[in-house]
């Protein structure tokens, strides 16, 4: 199953970094979707940004996987806790700095990342008999 998550989040990021990067991107976007001509760069923008969420998406999931299969979920909601308040900081802190197409995506690929470190961390810590499993 590792295999398999490493798979999509490869083929994700390489298809959104694709479009995002190529001419093909701008032509989906002005004529297959008819975004307006001023939202077309932000659009890019946002989309070069989110190319980095698959692997972090499928990273977490897996472990969010895990967790549920060892019953620990306390410590899924407390990901999933740290993930919704790393976000808010982070957009409370990048909003005025950069644009908003960077600022939200930054920002929720940063929580979704926090809460995929605490799963980690919890797994590593359980691996190693140093925490119980929290039901």
């Amino acid at each position: 199953m590792q295999k398999f998550a490493v798979g999509v989040a490869i083929i994700s990021t390489t298809a959104l970094l694709a479009i995002s990067l190529s001419p093909l991107g701008r032509w989906v976007l002005t004529n297959l979707i008819q975004v307006p001509t001023e939202l077309v760069e932000p659009t890019l923008m946002g989309m070069r940004t989110f190319a980095f969420f698959p692997p972090i998406l499928c990273w977490l999931e897996y472990n969010t996987g895990l967790m549920l299969l060892a019953q620990a979920t306390r410590l899924v909601s407390l990901g999933k806790t740290i993930n919704l308040l790393t976000t808010i900081a982070f957009v409370l802190i990048l909003a005025p700095l950069v644009p908003g197409a960077i600022a939200a995506p930054l920002a929720q690929i940063l929580g979704f990342a926090s809460e995929g470190l605490v799963l980690q961390l919890s797994l590593s810590l359980e691996k190693r008999g140093l925490i119980q499993r929290a039901h």
